[in-house]
């Protein structure tokens, strides 16, 4: 099997004040690390040679494998071509949506098992690196543990209602882009 070889992404600070630190190497993962991540995974690709479960079923035995694949990926910046492929299984995004209109549909990206234990592990590593560089907004909800749209909402109401606490006018835009519509509401005093 061949190997694609990728050059790593440059790490950019978004913030003003250099990060504390450089990610210039990943982690290597040991064989409890990749049992655990292999656990969490409860799902298949049909490209699978076998099921998911037979993976997890054996994970004492497959680990140690995957963690030399997963270690060796990790330093050369590749992964094996044949493991890159994904099968794409559309779903309607909306029950009654025109099923003839391909934007009515959302693309499911069914990953084999190896792709899936490699990207949990590189999301992982290089949140923690992000967080521990205080690199995204604290504001920011989407795509980050413990935050959700509930607490976007709170955190939102509660700004506007500290706005008019405090004698002044506020105004709330919001966008819909996936609708392409926009929807503008205001709280007045």
């Amino acid at each position: 099997m061949t190997a694609s070889t990728l050059r790593p992404p440059p790490i950019i600070a978004t913030t003003d004040s250099p990060p504390t630190s450089l990610l210039l190497s990943w982690t290597h993962v040991n064989d409890n690390k990749t049992i655990k991540i292999m656990n969490t995974i409860h799902s298949g690709s049909p490209s699978d040679p076998c099921p998911h479960h037979i993976f997890n079923n054996a994970s004492s035995i497959i680990a140690p494998q995957l963690r030399k694949i997963i270690n060796s990926s990790l330093e050369t910046a590749s992964f094996l071509e044949s493991r890159k492929h994904a099968k794409i299984n559309a779903l309607l995004k909306k029950p009654k949506a025109d099923p003839k209109d391909l934007k009515n549909f959302w693309p499911i990206s069914l990953l084999p098992f190896p792709a899936k234990i490699i990207e949990k592990i590189v999301n992982k590593q290089l949140t923690h690196f992000l967080e521990g560089n205080n690199t995204p907004d604290p504001s920011q909800s989407g795509f980050r543990c413990n935050h959700s749209t509930e607490i976007a909402l709170l955190a939102t109401t509660n700004d506007i209602r500290t706005i008019l606490g405090n004698g002044k006018a506020a105004a709330l835009i919001l966008l819909d882009v996936s609708a392409s519509s926009a929807t503008t509401s205001y709280a007045h005093t």
